[in-house]
């Protein structure tokens, strides 16, 4: 029983019948890797009678073991005729001795024989294999693929009694497995749509003539079927020899293909080399490619950016966006072949550099659009760029670099304003910046719009839009300047703003006691003046009038002073300065002149001296003007009496003279005595000394 090869079989199943002795069908089913069979012979199935009628169909079996539903050609019949004629040896018969399956072998039959056994081997090796099956009739095939391989074979048979019994060894005879035929046909395409029309490329890659197929994503490979092969095996590589693959010999049983996973692009014109390799049987192929017969370049449509577009300004928080990979390739020009491929993540890449050495930010984003959560990018150039990424991973579709110039606007100052008068610690204020995580803040002396470091008088930094010193500017006839910059959550400086001016005059405090030109105490003098706001400490100065250094200094938290030391007689002057926390004057006040009086007033005149009348006052002129004359400072004894005089005592307008006037006469014969005490002081409070006279009383 013979057929012929089915395109992609792989083997056979064959199933025979006859009629029994009783009329009940007798049925046997073998598999074979051949395309012909001759039935076997056991002890309890022996060949089938002379004269019955067999009818038998064949089916494929592919490689993954899936039958065809129908026979292959329908049921057919033949009938078992007589013995033919026989010969003393089993010798070869001339047969079909020359395929890539097993051959159906036939030989003499011989007389008494119940059956033959078949042995082959390697041409000219001597040595040989019994076949597994044993024949009913002169006639046989390996069901197995075990000699399959393409080479030159020797064989003969063996004829058999029943119980076993040798009869007699035939003539070796000879027949050739040849390589199953290569594939043609070869072509790629985007998909099997296309490999079917016109946009297939079928370029074959030979050294003479070096065609590469280009194409812009994963294609399909395609391929002719070859008679005789039930699978095929893929090779994939980057080099023409096949040394670099990347699939090796990948079973299909179709003879179209796609690589399981996404191609990465071509890099640097190095395309992608292939072949396939035909298979009458697992493990029984063809020969191994040792280069390639087709080439395809891969190179992707390349991301199309949208913002910012090239050589723009931007500012702040940048925002980069790009069409959608797969709206790009499937709407290229007119002329173009369109791709399908869709990106599973897109790759932002930022760098200051065009050479991307080093990368400032790198994001995979699912989305056609990026802005950095954590990052403000650097105030200057820009490059960036954006990568598709496949569904394996592969960066493919690489756009343009694009170049794009970081320009944030500068802080707007507020306060104070430029010509303004502020005090030692003024409040700076500013329009508060978007995406700015801290200020810089400057402040330079002597108008230094320069900004020179040995002017600067401040630097600091705040989270805030406002900044107050810390330690007072000292009072200055020369403006400050001042300047803020702003910082994002990256540390990246923006530009500085304009300058702003202010001048520092520092608030005086006001002088309260000594007044102007009064005498003070040489031992008991006090100076006050009035509190400042914002002031540390106050600094008490005192010097000898006209001159130009001070006699005493002294730095006080509060708002008096009060010298230790004796003061000189003569004329002085005062000041208040207020300091600040830094231990610098902010401000100070005028000289303020006072006279020193260290003398304490004399007795010049009295009255009366020696004698009186009844009705007289008791008067007393003193060296300067005085105070506290009174009844208790000034008193008028009678000689021999404790108690003083009852009487009433005032002072002159200039405060010279002190007048004692008696509630009654005095009496006449009498001596009186009068005393003065050290109650009675000068302005400056220095003590008169005591003083006593007597006068008598006359007619």
């Amino acid at each position: 029983m013979k057929w012929d090869l089915t395109p992609g079989a792989e083997r056979y199943k064959l199933t025979y019948s006859y009629p029994s002795s009783s009329g009940a069908a007798i049925t046997r089913t073998v598999t074979t890797y051949s395309t012909s069979h001759s039935p076997n012979w056991t002890v309890t199935q022996p060949a089938i009678p002379v004269g019955k009628t067999v009818t038998w169909f064949v089916q494929a079996i592919y490689a993954n073991n899936d039958e065809s539903a129908l026979p292959l050609t329908g049921a057919r019949t033949f009938t078992v005729g007589p013995t033919p004629t026989t010969a003393p040896t089993p010798d070869a018969l001339s047969t079909d001795t020359t395929g890539d399956r097993f051959p159906s072998l036939s030989w003499k039959p011989v007389a008494g024989a119940d059956y033959y056994q078949v042995f082959v081997g390697t041409a000219g090796t001597n040595i040989f294999q019994q076949v597994p099956e044993e024949f009913a009739h002169p006639a046989g095939t390996d069901l197995n693929k075990t000699h399959l391989d393409a080479k030159d074979y020797d064989w003969f048979a063996r004829a058999y009694t029943s119980n076993g019994t040798l009869l007699t060894t035939g003539s070796v005879g000879s027949f050739t497995i040849t390589d199953i035929a290569p594939v043609i046909g070869q072509a790629v395409a985007h998909t099997g749509t296309e490999v079917d029309s016109a946009a297939r490329c079928s370029l074959s890659h030979t050294n003479a003539v070096p065609n590469v197929c280009p194409v812009r994503q994963t294609p399909v490979l395609d391929w002719n079927p070859v008679v005789g092969a039930s699978s095929y095996q893929v090779y994939l590589a980057r080099d023409k020899s096949l040394t670099n693959r990347i699939y090796n010999g990948v079973v299909t049983h179709s003879t179209r293909w796609t690589p399981t996973e996404q191609l990465a692009d071509s890099q640097a014109g190095q395309a992608y080399y292939w072949a396939i390799r035909p298979c009458k049987a697992a493990t029984v192929c063809g020969p191994d490619p040792i280069e390639a017969t087709n080439a395809f370049d891969k190179t992707s449509y390349r991301v199309k950016t949208t913002t910012p577009s090239n050589d723009v300004t931007v500012a702040d928080a940048v925002t980069f966006s790009w069409d959608d990979y797969l709206v790009t390739n499937t709407a290229p020009t007119a002329t173009a072949v369109r791709s399908r491929v869709e990106a599973k993540q897109y790759k932002v890449e930022v760098s200051a550099s065009e050479t991307f050495s080093p990368i400032l930010d790198t994001a995979t984003v699912d989305q056609t659009t990026y802005t950095s959560a954590t990052k403000i990018y650097p105030e200057g150039p820009l490059f960036w760029r954006v990568s598709a990424l496949d569904g394996s991973g592969n960066t493919v579709g690489t756009s343009d670099v694009q170049a794009a110039t970081k320009r944030s606007l500068p802080v707007v100052l507020q306060s104070p304003t430029t010509g303004s008068v502020s005090p030692g610690t003024p409040a700076l204020r500013w329009v508060p910046r978007a995406f700015a995580a801290s200020y810089d803040v400057e402040v330079y002396k002597d108008n230094d719009t320069n900004f020179s470091v040995a002017n600067r008088v401040f630097t600091g930094s705040t989270e805030l839009s406002a900044f107050s010193l810390t330690n007072p500017l000292p009072a200055s006839s020369q403006p400050y300047v001042w300047r803020v910059r702003a910082k994002d959550v990256s540390g990246n400086a923006g530009p500085w703003s304009a300058a702003m001016t202010f001048t520092v005059r520092g608030t005086e405090s006001a002088l309260v006691t000594p007044a102007a030109d009064v005498r003070v105490s040489a031992t008991a003098s006090l100076f006050t003046w009035g509190a400042v706001a914002g002031t540390s400490s106050y600094r008490f100065e005192r010097r000898k009038s006209g001159s130009a250094t001070a006699t005493e200094t002294v730095n006080t938290v509060g708002l008096a002073w009060a010298p230790t030391s004796k003061l000189s007689d003569g004329s002085w002057e005062w000041r208040v300065s207020t300091v600040d926390a830094a231990g610098k004057v902010v401000a100070t006040s005028a000289w303020r002149a006072f006279r020193v009086d260290g003398t304490s007033p004399t007795v010049v005149a009295t009255t009366p001296s020696f004698s009186a009348k009844p009705v007289t006052n008791v008067t007393a002129t003193f060296s300067e003007p005085v105070r506290g004359a009174t009844t208790g400072t000034m008193k008028l004894f009678q000689q021999g009496r404790q108690h003083p005089v009852s009487a009433t005592v005032a002072l002159s307008a200039t405060k010279l003279k002190a007048t004692l006037n008696p509630a009654s006469n005095l009496l006449v014969g009498r001596t009186y005595r009068a005393v003065l005490t050290s109650g009675i002081t000068d302005t400056a409070r220095n003590p008169l000394a005591m003083r006593e006279w007597t006068f008598t009383v006359a007619q």
